[in-house]
């Protein structure tokens, strides 16, 4: 069973990387349900801004610490969590647990030539795994649905980036009844060669959201509501007002 500890309102993943990993692992091998959120602080900061979407939040099955600014920020309000689990890590547990178990995998988000790239890079790497569909993922909910469910998948990564793929979740979560869901926001683009991820040195540090901001067409932006962020968390509030 996993722990959660409330943070911001938000119920968090408390867990080692281990027990977090074999977690989600058993939920895939046994054609189970999810629905998993990777919470940075700009998604912190985006449900205290927007009822509706803390609501899109509160729907999710889990939902994890992405980054060291979500784990530093619970130390402070007193409420520590036991690891960050970034999603990008979680999103490669569950397809080499994919590949290992040769599960059924749907790719949704990323332009085309990105997808082309895509296919091809995680073939290699995981060539068990049945890549059984993907879809572009803008508008046409109901027709990228229809597929979901036709291709019968176990996994459904969604890059369509905040807040967009977590609404896309949402929108038809219900109407499948197994499969874990995903966002993987850029991840596609690193997957497939078209980005980089930062340096390990950045990883080491547990700078990776350093390196992200800076390189961001919207860095600036970025980096006003992580300084938000942090200031809230000073403050020790879990609400803006």
């Amino acid at each position: 069973m996993i722990q959660t500890k409330q943070l911001f309102g938000l119920p968090f993943v408390d867990a080692t990387p281990s027990q977090w990993y074999t977690h989600i692992k058993t939920i895939l091998h046994d054609r189970g349900k999810a629905f998993l959120v990777t919470a940075n602080p700009e998604l912190v900061l985006r449900a205290l801004r927007e009822p509706s979407y803390e609501a899109i939040l509160r729907r999710a099955t889990f939902i994890t610490p992405d980054g060291i600014g979500v784990t530093a920020a619970s130390k402070r309000m007193g409420s520590p969590l036991t690891a960050t689990l970034p999603g990008i890590e979680t999103a490669r547990e569950l397809l080499r647990t994919a590949d290992a178990l040769k599960k059924r995998v749907f790719l949704l988000g990323g332009r085309p030539e990105v997808m082309k790239s895509l296919i091809r890079q995680l073939s290699i790497r995981f060539p068990n795994i049945r890549f059984v569909g993907t879809f572009h993922g803008f508008g046409k909910t109901e027709e990228a649905t229809r597929a979901i469910v036709e291709a019968d998948a176990d996994l459904v990564l969604v890059a369509l980036g905040a807040p967009k793929q977590e609404e896309w979740i949402a929108s038809v979560y219900d109407q499948v009844d197994h499969g874990i869901f995903i966002g993987v926001g850029g991840a596609f683009d690193v997957w497939s060669g078209h980005s980089k991820r930062a340096p390990k040195l950045f990883r080491r540090l547990k700078l990776e959201w350093l390196y992200r901001i800076s390189t961001h067409p919207r860095g600036f932006e970025k980096l006003k509501d992580l300084l938000l962020f942090l200031t809230l968390v000073l403050r020790k509030k879990s609400t803006l007002s």
